[in-house]
């Protein structure tokens, strides 16, 4: 029976679906795995008679964009200035009953695989340009273009430039197995689950797995973690100290800032900066000056949600502690008599519920899944 011709879009979405639904079948460890088998951006062009769609790493949910007709595929896989091409670097498989053929590289830690085009007006796979080829793809590569401007054609002087991308994910079909997709699946089907099942027992599966550790670091970081700024030289500390204590009885991760670990790359602003940022919300004490003074003009600056503790009716200078008058709701004055544990339930309220509909409205303003 011959089968309905998809459109591109559709084709990428199904086979993105197919991909996955082996992986889960096939009891795969998605840590293991390159991040677009989750989550895909996904860029389709359209060479004379073939299809060629790149899969890369999103953190925001699938998407599809479809650059419409191109001549060239590095023209899809380095964003490369249009030109007709007479050769590739890569002859496409003529065969039409044959399977998937993966052209695969290494993406480790301190191992990679990188294709070197060094002449002018070569494609990378003759598809597109030849006859009939059976589906081909490239995984997890690098491709450089070291090009010559004067060697090149007139019309192409000052066009050809230098250019590398590494290439997740890229496959090759023929216009004539859209209208086959089932019976492609068949072909691509068990070489994808070879290749799948070998990147997650090799060292690829090792680096992908410590990326997606990394991931899950900083997510459990902004869900958790409380930053505790202030004078923390003595006799201050010890009051820095309950309140570190008294918000991890509410189960936050919470540090006092020099706490946190240091980077010799990185300077005390940095620090400060990153950590603020990378938080869930800061709580500041400021009973005496110190070098929060200058750490409460960096959080105003970069948004980071502070609860500003000060003992009532006075704080350490009028220099600070004013913005959430007017200006900013990203800051929040909170007084206390004796000490700021007698307001900290209130500061930590207020910091939820201020996260809360931060989450909301941002949920609502970006386009992409969140």
């Amino acid at each position: 029976m011959v089968e309905r011709r998809v459109s591109p879009e559709s084709f990428a979405r199904d086979f993105l679906s197919r991909v996955r639904r082996l992986v889960k079948t096939a009891k795969l460890s998605t840590a293991r795995l390159p991040p677009w088998v989750t989550s895909a951006s996904v860029r389709i062009g359209r060479l004379p008679t073939s299809l060629l769609m790149t899969l890369d790493d999103s953190g925001h949910g699938d998407s599809f964009v479809d650059i419409g007709a191109v001549r060239s595929d590095l023209q899809v896989l380095l964003d490369y200035p249009e030109f007709e091409p007479v050769a590739a670097c890569l002859p496409s498989r003529k065969d039409p009953d044959g399977g998937l053929l993966i052209v695969t590289g290494t993406y480790a830690q301190a191992k990679q695989t990188t294709l070197l085009i060094s002449s002018e007006r070569t494609a990378l796979f003759g598809a597109g340009i030849t006859g009939y080829h059976g589906p081909s793809a490239l995984m997890n590569v690098f491709i450089r273009v070291a090009a010559s401007a004067s060697a090149a054609p007139l019309e192409l002087q000052g066009a050809m430039t230098d250019a590398l991308r590494f290439v997740p994910f890229a496959l090759y079909v023929h216009q004539s197995d859209l209208g086959r997709v089932d019976a492609l699946w068949r072909r691509c089907r068990q070489v994808m689950l070879d290749v799948l099942q070998t990147t997650a027992a090799s060292d690829t599966g090792d680096y992908y797995e410590s990326l997606e550790r990394r991931f899950e670091v900083f997510r459990a970081t902004k869900e958790r973690t409380v930053v505790v700024l202030g004078k923390d030289s003595p006799p201050e500390l010890t009051e820095l100290l309950h309140v570190r204590d008294y918000l991890r009885s509410k189960d936050y991760d919470a540090w006092l800032i020099r706490q946190a670990p240091e980077c010799r790359a990185m300077s005390n602003e940095e620090k400060v900066r990153l950590w603020a940022g990378a938080a869930r919300f800061s709580v500041m004490v400021d009973r005496t000056p110190a070098g929060h003074i200058a750490e409460y003009m960096m959080l105003r600056e970069q948004r980071s949600v502070l609860a500003y503790l000060r003992p009532r009716g006075r704080g350490s200078t009028f220099m600070i502690g004013d913005s959430h008058l007017a200006d900013v709701n990203h800051i929040r004055e909170f007084e206390f008599d004796q000490s700021p544990l007698e307001c900290l339930d209130e500061a930590v309220q207020w910091a939820e519920a201020f996260i809360h509909d931060r989450e909301l409205k941002y949920d609502v303003h970006y386009p992409w899944e969140r």
